[in-house]
């Protein structure tokens, strides 16, 4: 009998335990219990590709399965999204295409169909890869993160902004449940053409044809994505908008703090390069508006 081939990177895959829990106290519980032993899976794709090249962990718990991270729903506070939610679930979500279409058409766009379809929200966040474009639009979205403590089963929520500007270990806050957007329209334009260089993302609320309030998201220049505010001030027509895209630009990039990704572009260029993207983005959306 001919016997099947084995891909090598498969014979790599340590042994390992893997656990389904039901329930968050399940999944916390045994997060406390394995602590860095553990490795939490939801759709696979960054833990698996680790495990490929003999990095597994001891014990595996799989989230897909809890209810509480899945699911998008209406909030008091906007728009749930569960964990454990793909990309591809958030993309056609129809509450989402209904109230903010901006996120559908940016989920839309990132990597390929396999990869929405199988990769989470969750999961790219937690993977905290410092090209990974899920941080970035809720960052402008001024979202907040859900987590629950694996000590104790406690909750704790923070803002996605707070959480980039410190530089907090994600792990150190426990199993990330659920995200909660805000329900305030926004517009955004993205420019990916230096990736996986760099990438920026751009958004403005718009209110009677001016320009109530804006931000932009630089990834791929800094360990984890840079937000910083777009003061409009007087410039909040969308004609003056256009007029001074570089103005606005500059001095975005001024607040930015400096670059410091090792391997990344050298500073200089990072900056002078999102000076150029953001000058296009705003133009663009002060042309659509």
């Amino acid at each position: 009998m001919q016997s099947l081939a084995v891909h090598r990177s498969r014979t790599l895959i340590p042994q390992l335990v893997l656990h389904r829990p039901k329930t968050l106290a399940e999944a916390c519980a045994l997060l406390h219990r394995y602590g860095d032993d553990a490795a939490v899976i939801a759709g696979g794709i960054d833990v698996i590709g680790r495990m490929k090249l003999g990095a597994g962990p001891g014990h595996v718990v799989a989230v897909a399965g809890i209810a509480d991270m899945r699911g998008i729903s209406l909030a008091a506070d906007g728009i749930r999204i569960g964990a454990a939610v793909t990309h591809r679930e958030v993309e056609t979500d129809a509450l989402i295409r209904l109230r903010l279409p901006a996120i559908s058409d940016y989920m839309s766009a990132l990597g390929n169909i396999r990869i929405r379809c199988q990769g989470t929200i969750g999961g790219n966040l937690m993977a905290d890869e410092p090209g990974y474009e899920v941080l970035p639009l809720l960052l402008l979205l001024d979202a907040t993160l859900s987590f629950c403590d694996p000590a104790n089963g406690a909750t704790r929520a923070m803002s996605a902004r707070d959480l980039a500007r410190s530089g907090t270990s994600l792990r150190s806050l426990g199993l990330l449940t659920s995200i909660s957007i805000p329900l305030s329209p926004i517009s955004l334009v993205w420019n990916r053409e230096l990736r996986p260089m760099m990438a920026l993302v751009a958004g403005v609320q718009w209110s009677n044809g001016r320009a109530a309030a804006g931000g932009a998201v630089l990834v791929g220049a800094h360990r984890r994505a840079v937000w910083g505010p777009v003061l409009f001030d007087i410039y909040a027509e969308a004609s003056n908008i256009r007029d001074a895209a570089s103005a606005l630009a500059d001095r975005w990039v001024d607040g930015l703090p400096r670059p410091d990704l090792a391997g990344g572009p050298s500073p200089s260029y990072a900056r002078r390069v999102a000076a150029v993207m953001l000058r296009r983005a705003l133009s663009y959306a002060a042309a659509a508006a």
